[in-house]
């Protein structure tokens, strides 16, 4: 069964958009994100590692949410380093090329897998738990940092200089639907 993801995620924003501005709602956010990362980390994919993520993070910014740990700032390569998860992803993404974009979908997971567990045994902070780790600031730095690489290769894969982010991903979802589930 297909989990229609990217639905999910806009009918959770706009339910937590009907509570007060604040902890309340940020808090109804991430509680309800909660099963739907868990179901998207164990059922089939309707949407792909780096694009589930990504609506993910714009809906976590539309309600508010990085208020919650007082801001949400992208880890630096360094501190990523640090905790023993150097970034090594070196996948280039040339123009209109969906293989290349799988591909660098594919490897970037693997590396975001081992980075959460190197935060975890660096840090003692429940990383690997899909239903929880959500509460905790250092995985939203991560994916922040793994969001701002997609970007990247977003920006390579493009069409025109002039299209943005998500007329990027609206025509990847629209043109190379089969791909969809593996970026």
């Amino acid at each position: 069964m297909h989990i229609n993801s990217k639905a999910q995620l806009e009918a959770l924003k706009n339910q937590a958009l009907l509570f007060p501005a604040g902890s309340q709602r940020r808090l109804a956010f991430l509680n309800g994100l909660g099963p739907i990362h868990f179901a998207w980390h164990t059922n089939a994919r309707s949407h792909g590692f780096l694009l589930f993520h990504w609506e993910v993070i714009k809906q976590f910014k539309a309600v508010g949410a990085p208020a919650q740990f007082g801001g949400v700032a992208a880890f630096k390569a360094s501190d990523l380093a640090n905790f023993g998860a150097p970034y090594n992803v070196s996948v280039s993404v040339p123009k209109g090329d969906v293989a290349a974009l799988r591909n660098f979908a594919r490897a970037i997971e693997q590396w975001h897998n081992n980075a959460h567990m190197q935060i975890q045994m660096a840090t003692g902070l429940d990383m690997m738990n899909p239903t929880t780790n959500l509460h905790l600031r250092e995985f939203w730095r991560l994916h922040y940092f793994i969001n701002a690489k997609f970007e990247a290769k977003l920006r390579s894969y493009r069409q025109s200089g002039s299209q943005s982010i998500p007329t990027v991903i609206a025509s990847i979802e629209a043109g190379a639907h089969s791909s969809v589930p593996r970026i």
